[in-house]
């Protein structure tokens, strides 16, 4: 729900009369304190737009600024990172090393992807837009904004169409689609409730996993995004998070209350549950999905695990130059 420019107002006056007065007083539900500047302001209501479950919303670390960790430019592999604590999206080498830092183009950064192409795109959910990179990520080389309110999560399919996940603060949101370097939209779908996660097949099934009247679930758009046709898949999430399909197809769906699930075709259940986690949130796979990574904000670090055994690698965090990581994706593309 958005907050009415009047209640900010107001808030403003009841913060500042509560500093005069030396009081402080506990948020629920992720609500920060509105401290009485613009940035302040903005920062109080923009906890749930994040798509993060409610109950963990109160542990984002929004603003914390990372250690600087020394570069090293020479793995080849890259690892981006959007980071809710440093509102930048930092690029890791293949030595999980600190190579780079986005800050062009980025304003509350969430989901993000790395193309075939290895352009990087990142969801602003207070842009509200959409930013293309080239391989190498400075400034955005394109945005994707027209429609767009709150977007969380995207990604591209085979063609290089962009899809970008609006999670609407949790109301009824929708997906866009975009044809690449074009801000028209091509099609848009709304699911029911509030969408999160996105994946795209290789041969253009969508999934868009959702939260909808307490519970998660699965759309599957068989035939794209054209005409909305989508069949609610056999399976439930407690709340849904970041999705992506594996190679042999598998769903690799972010449960936030309990792990990471893999569910095969047709769909209808889930196989296993990958866990060890404090708030599964985003997912990305290496190239050959021996790898898997797992942004956890409520553990404020990366997890590295193997796929898809689960088993920890090891865990990637401030040594690493990341404050309190949200989205990760993976170059080289995984397919």
């Amino acid at each position: 729900m958005r907050i009415p420019k009047v209640l900010v107002t107001a808030a403003i006056a009841v913060t500042a009369v509560g500093l005069l007065a030396g009081c402080s007083s506990n948020s629920s539900l992720g609500t920060s304190p509105v401290i009485p500047t613009s940035h302040g302001v903005r920062q109080a209501i923009v906890h749930d737009m994040t798509g993060v479950a409610p109950k963990f919303l109160e542990t984002l670390h929004f603003g914390h600024v990372a250690p600087s960790v020394q570069p090293d430019l020479g793995g080849v592999k890259r690892l981006a990172v959007s980071d809710f604590g440093t509102g930048a999206v930092e690029i890791l080498n293949a030595s999980f090393a600190l190579a780079g830092t986005v800050t062009s183009g980025i304003s509350g950064p969430d989901g993000d992807w790395y193309d075939q192409a290895h352009r990087l795109y990142v969801a602003n959910y207070t842009g509200p837009d959409v930013q293309e990179y080239a391989p190498s990520p400075t400034s955005p080389i394109f945005t994707y904004s027209s429609g767009l309110s709150d977007p969380i999560n995207v990604t591209t399919d085979e063609s290089g169409n962009v899809y970008a996940v609006d999670y609407a603060s949790g109301g009824a949101g929708f997906v866009n689609e975009y044809a690449q370097g074009s801000n028209t939209v091509l099609h848009t779908c709304s699911p029911g409730g509030a969408p999160e996660g996105i994946a795209v097949g290789e041969t253009g099934k969508v999934f868009v996993s959702q939260n909808i009247n307490g519970v998660g679930d699965i759309v599957e758009y068989a035939h794209g995004l054209a005409g909305c046709s989508g069949t609610t898949l056999g399976v439930t999430l407690g709340f849904a998070g970041g999705m992506q399909l594996d190679n042999h197809n598998n769903l690799v769906a972010c449960d936030q209350f309990v792990g990471v699930d893999i569910i095969p075709p047709p769909y209808t259940s889930v196989s296993s549950t990958i866990t060890g986690f404090t708030d599964p949130f985003h997912v990305a796979l290496s190239k050959y999905n021996t790898v898997m990574f797992v942004a956890d904000p409520g553990a404020a670090d990366v997890s590295v695990n193997s796929y898809p055994s689960g088993t920890l690698i090891t865990t990637l965090g401030s040594s690493n130059g990341l404050s309190d990581p949200a989205g990760v994706a993976t170059r080289p593309f995984q397919h």
